[in-house]
């Protein structure tokens, strides 16, 4: 009886294996048809939600987002767009959702457009006054969130090559930013202060 209770524990306990990764391919993205700014919000939320994210243990990111008060703020995860690490300059420039951000705290964060308990969906793009992010809430009362737009080499070492898309939110004195792996050797970053 021991022995088959000890097993039995040592069955219960024994790590489960984990999950395989296979690694990530370009992404296929057919971009957006029209103007971000002036479609109707149910297209764009159509279009970000039918773009595939990786919700994979390491890809994203989940934490407690900060206050302009220095007060601990709701907790958002932000996964990014599989294969946004291929996303080319051009691509970019074009037009790309780059990740979903997810509140999972019960007050709003509007800093990111984001309702208590809401999804926003960060869109890049480059326009005649330069590269731009847009936040946008599946919340359709909230407006279009909007901060500049950054993209910042990951390393000196021009031999080192993102093969995964990966985000993080990256702490500095204005704040969280959003940070997705992009264009293969890049960083992308929304340039977020506290209002």
């Amino acid at each position: 009886m021991e022995v088959l209770l000890l097993a039995g524990l040592a069955a219960a306990c024994a790590p489960e294996p984990a999950p395989v990764r296979t690694p990530e391919g370009p992404a296929a993205v057919t971009p957006f048809s029209g103007a971000v700014d002036q479609a109707p919000r149910q297209e764009l939320l159509a279009y970000a939600q039918g773009q595939s994210y990786d919700a994979g243990y390491g890809a994203g990111d989940v934490q407690a987002l900060g206050t302009a008060a220095g007060t601990r703020g709701p907790v958002v995860r932000i996964e990014p767009v599989t294969g946004a690490f291929a996303f080319s300059r051009a691509d970019l420039a074009q037009g790309r959702v780059l990740g979903r951000m997810t509140n999972v705290g019960a007050t709003a964060y509007p800093r990111l457009a984001l309702a208590a308990g809401g999804t926003t969906y960060w869109w890049v793009d480059s326009t005649a006054a330069g590269w731009r992010s847009l936040f946008i809430p599946s919340d359709s009362l909230l407006a279009l969130g909007t901060a500049p737009f950054r993209i910042d080499r990951s390393s000196p070492d021009t031999a080192y090559e993102w093969r995964q898309s990966i985000a993080r939110w990256g702490w500095l004195a204005a704040g969280e930013q959003p940070w997705i792996t992009c264009d293969r050797w890049y960083c992308c970053s929304a340039a977020l202060e506290h209002p």
